[in-house]
């Protein structure tokens, strides 16, 4: 359940490109605009400013949740900024029901790189808060109304507590990320580090759960804090479990090549054919259950499988192509069977399909899916790997 929600951290709408990074949002930011203004609007800005009607009220409190928006925006831009300086590709921001995420497109090349990534976020936090805490003196000062000077004091005390937040060594928070980097440093070790904060995360994770469950049950006038903080707990624990999990995966299958992995091609099949032609001319059962696919020139298509096969009723293969149920040339993976394997596991999980065709010499020699990384992962010379952890990760 964890790995799809995880997964599901997409963006759903595209708000646009700042400074080379693409910007967008998922449907469950909304959590946070409602929840941060329902407070303000019937709580803070009430209570500071009594005598406004709902509308003000309520004005007030939108703009200040988009504002919060932004500067939450601001902390993941300093990430990619200072990401892409160090060499590491950014695919983009997204925000969504429990803050923002920059995704990084592979690890930082060094332990001082992954520190000052790591730091950056947090350090935009404070600036914010200092210019918003600067903002309210200043508008205070100059008989503003209430309401605006309370909007911005609360934007300062806010990210505040967001720098403060992800400071705490939990990884994938910004304080485990430091702490990551301080082992690796210490250790010359990036993969230990990351287990070891990953472990650490995991601890935090479940300790905020614990202490969300309390405040949802035994301090009633917090109820909302209470949700809040095991569903960020719950995050926590669930992508520093993830994050180990990838670790050891790695480790495992350090030294091994693609070309070890993969399933031979043994024949290939034409896209243009009916799901009948292609049961009954080309697939042989038990020995396959994937075949490659060419057009009408024999140039490579796509690749078809058993699976999407029985996603079709038997009554409509003789009239259905292979390629209308095949997954196309765009959405596979294209690698060299020499390539290592373990850093090509997260390019095939991020494909569509999560498969990829081998080639070796610019010819098609197999293909690749999760199963065959499984299987890979339980044959017992993986196992004898495993027994020694982290050994051949030094120098990385």
């Amino acid at each position: 359940m964890m790995e799809r929600i995880l997964e599901g951290m997409h963006e759903n709408l595209h708000l646009g490109t700042i400074n080379r990074t693409r910007v967008g949002l998922n449907w469950s930011v909304v959590v946070i605009v409602v929840l941060i203004a329902s407070g303000l609007a019937t709580g803070l800005f009430r209570n500071a400013a009594p005598g406004f009607g709902a509308g003000v009220y309520w004005t007030a409190a939108l703009l200040t949740a988009v504002v919060f928006l932004a500067s939450l925006l601001g902390h993941e831009l300093s990430h990619a900024v200072v990401a892409r300086r160090r060499g590491v590709v950014v695919e983009g921001i997204v925000l969504w029901a429990l803050g923002g995420v920059a995704k990084l497109n592979g690890d930082a090349p060094d332990a001082r790189s992954e520190m000052r990534i790591a730091i950056a976020g947090p350090v935009a936090s404070v600036a914010f808060a200092a210019a918003f805490g600067v903002s309210a003196l200043g508008l205070n000062a100059l008989g503003a109304s209430a309401i605006v000077v309370t909007a911005f004091a609360w934007l300062a005390e806010i990210n505040v507590l967001l720098a403060l937040f992800n400071l705490l060594p939990a990884y994938p928070l910004d304080g485990g990320r430091v702490l990551r980097a301080g082992l690796w440093r210490h250790w010359g070790d990036r993969s230990r580090a990351t287990d070891a904060a990953a472990g650490v995360g995991g601890v935090f994770g479940m300790a905020l759960i614990g202490l969300g469950l309390f405040a949802l049950f035994f301090i009633p006038t917090f109820p909302f804090n209470g949700i809040w903080l095991a569903l960020i707990g719950w995050f926590i624990y669930g992508a520093s479990r993830q994050k180990r999990g990838a670790v050891r995966i790695n480790s495992a299958l350090d030294g091994l090549r693609v070309g070890d992995a993969m399933h031979p091609v043994t024949g290939v099949a034409p896209a243009y054919a009916t799901l009948d032609d292609l049961v009954e001319q080309y697939l042989r059962p038990g020995h396959v259950d994937r075949y490659p696919l060419v057009d009408f020139h024999g140039a490579i298509a796509g690749l078809v499988s058993l699976e999407q096969l029985g996603r079709v009723a038997a009554e409509h293969w003789p009239s259905t192509k292979v390629s209308e149920v095949a997954w196309p040339t765009a959405s596979l993976a294209q690698v060299s069977s020499g390539e290592a394997l373990a850093p090509f596991v997260t390019q095939l999980s991020s494909v569509p399909s999560h498969s990829a065709l081998v080639f070796e010499d610019g010819r098609l020699v197999g293909t690749v899916t999760p199963r065959d990384i499984e299987q890979v992962l339980r044959s017992p010379t993986v196992f004898r790997h495993t027994d020694r952890p982290f050994a051949t990760a030094h120098g990385e």
